[in-house]
């Protein structure tokens, strides 16, 4: 039989190799998933990587769609609820991030506030692909796993740091039992 509409948010952060891959892959993929499993697969925040920078870029640093308001030209279409590779693309390249032509903008922000442009209140599927090997952001996957947030990772330094970050981890898992997932060494 087959499921019901089901919408899943998703981050990626680690606009590297990698996570352009990604995106291009859930980008190609993502008809044949709303067509065959009625999922739809919608990126809704792309972050270049999880260094910190000593002055906050001039837009922002993460990518997120606009807000209804903000949309252009009016009626939201399911194909403009999610950011592309052309999208993420031009806004990088481009000095007009904000143009009225893009369902996409810069946003200020940092490791710790990336879950909120992940997470609504409409939507029970978050999930944060972690496409870098940083130490930094692997020291926030507990916290994204007990927002409520799924963790997919190819970044060991989440379990791989600290015995205190690995306990955290492994307890937020324990506490929350299928309501989160962390998948790592997967991307």
């Amino acid at each position: 039989s087959r499921l019901s509409h089901t919408s899943v948010r998703v981050g990626v952060i680690g606009m590297n190799e990698v996570g352009l891959s990604l995106l291009k892959l859930l980008e190609e993929q993502r008809n044949k998933l709303r067509s065959r499993f009625e999922i739809d697969l919608m990126v809704v925040a792309l972050m270049k990587d999880g260094m910190e920078e000593k002055e906050e870029e001039e837009n922002g640093r993460i990518v997120t769609l606009k807000e209804d308001g903000e949309k252009h030209n009016g009626d939201l279409d399911w194909n403009t609820c999610s950011i592309t590779m052309e999208v993420y693309q031009s806004l990088t390249t481009s000095t007009e991030a904000t143009s009225d032509n893009t369902v996409a903008k810069f946003t200020p922000g940092d490791l710790s506030t990336f879950p909120q442009h992940v997470l609504s209140p409409d939507c029970a599927h978050n999930i944060i692909f972690d496409c870098t090997g940083e130490t930094n952001v692997g020291q926030y996957h507990a916290t994204w796993l007990k927002s409520g947030v799924h963790v997919i990772t190819a970044n060991s330094t989440g379990l791989s740091g600290p015995i205190k970050q690995r306990n955290a981890i492994d307890a937020v898992l324990n506490q929350h039992g299928r309501n989160v997932s962390y998948l790592r060494e997967v991307t």
